[in-house]
């Protein structure tokens, strides 16, 4: 199941007074594929060059790119408000510039979004607010307070059901653009750039709700971003844009892990590299002359992660390490690390290393060298 909190927005079904999932298309299915999307502004403008991707039944798709890579003519090519001038989107096996107006007005129906602004309506409480999409379903005012309350307290919002925009931080105003996005039984979840004005904790506050709600009902989702920290924390899948065109595309660890293009591993490695102590950042040198240490950057992923590979090096190698820092954090379900380590300067050291390590996946890469 996939997104639903109540069975539809039709008059007939929720006069029953019914709360009850639907079934949504089984896990690991496309819900929503681009083949070959193009889009340009006037002759030599190309927003977007030969995107190609599926989202799956229940994931969380990250989108990420620099300014201007062409992140928000996509989103608007997933909700049908842009049409693609090559390639076609499909939603739900449904090309959607193939259907007329009125279906494709149904189609959205199925597509929620929250902003980074919120667009919460100032006069309108947050009750008031969820029901916004019911009322201009049509759907009568006992039903439509009964199923807004449902999802103001599926966000942990209940309390607040009379509060005024006004009166609200930034974290609650975004809960009630999720509740008030909850409330059309969306199918897909797009997310454009929705922590982007929140402080960090509320950032992540915002983040584990989205990460409930895709483990509690499946609901698949999309978001659009320029932050890997993001992408990290909460997607299981990832596409990088760079220029309008899809440089990398996969798993979140396994792109993270092993990025094709530089424009990843750029972002990667800015996101995960543990930073070298100051104190030892000051002494070192490009080149081994003259030094007596090699300080070295590990990075591991998964079952790595908890292998003891510096007790192995130790064991193994006889090596002398020292571990100078090291950061572990949450990529696409499971866990990654990085430690900074350095060891005695010998002629074989670094080629050691790698032949030790690279077996066990983790990478290796040279900071420096320290006299």
């Amino acid at each position: 199941m996939s997104g639903a909190l109540f069975s539809g927005c039709t008059q007939n079904s929720l006069d029953k007074r019914s709360i009850v999932f639907i079934t949504q298309p089984p896990p690991h299915s496309p819900i929503l594929s681009l083949n070959g999307v193009s889009k340009r502004y006037g002759q030599d403008v190309w927003a977007l060059r030969h995107v190609t991707f599926d989202v799956n039944a229940g994931e969380i798709l990250g989108i990420v790119g620099k300014s201007g890579a062409g992140k928000s003519t996509l989103l608007r090519c997933l909700n049908g408000l842009e049409i693609p001038d090559e390639g076609c989107v499909s939603f739900e096996g449904r090309v959607l510039k193939e259907m007329p107006p009125v279906e494709l007005r149904d189609q959205r129906r199925r597509i929620a979004m929250i902003f980074q602004q919120f667009h919460l309506l100032r006069r309108r409480t947050s009750l008031e607010n969820v029901m916004l999409p019911l009322e201009m379903a049509g759907v009568r005012s006992n039903t439509a307070h009964e199923k807004a309350r449902a999802c103001l307290d599926l966000v942990g919002l209940s309390h607040k059901e009379n509060a005024y925009p006004g009166e609200l931080s930034g974290g609650q105003a975004q809960r009630v653009a999720i509740a008030r996005a909850l409330a059309s039984d969306p199918h897909l979840l797009l997310c454009d750039e929705a922590t982007s004005a929140l402080d960090p904790e509320t950032t992540q506050d915002i983040l584990a709700l989205l990460a409930h709600l895709n483990h509690t009902l499946g609901l698949t989702m999309v978001l659009i971003t320029h932050e890997m920290a993001i992408v990290r924390d909460l997607c299981t899948h990832v596409v990088v844009l760079d220029q309008g065109r899809v440089v990398d595309q996969g798993r979140v660890d396994e792109v993270f892990v092993a990025p094709k293009s530089e424009m990843t591993k750029s972002l990667v490695q800015h996101l995960f590299n543990a930073r070298v102590p100051r104190v030892v950042m000051e002494r070192l040198q490009d080149t081994p002359q003259g030094a007596k240490e090699l300080v070295a950057r590990l990075f591991f992923t998964g079952a790595q992660a908890a292998e003891p590979v510096i007790a192995g090096l130790v064991r193994d190698e006889g090596m002398d390490v020292s571990i100078l820092g090291g950061t572990l954090d949450p990529l696409g379900g499971t866990i990654c690390g990085t430690l900074i380590i350095s060891l005695p300067l010998k002629e074989e050291t670094l080629t050691r290393l790698n032949h030790y390590l690279t077996p066990k996946g983790v990478q290796v890469s040279l900071v420096g060298y320290a006299p």
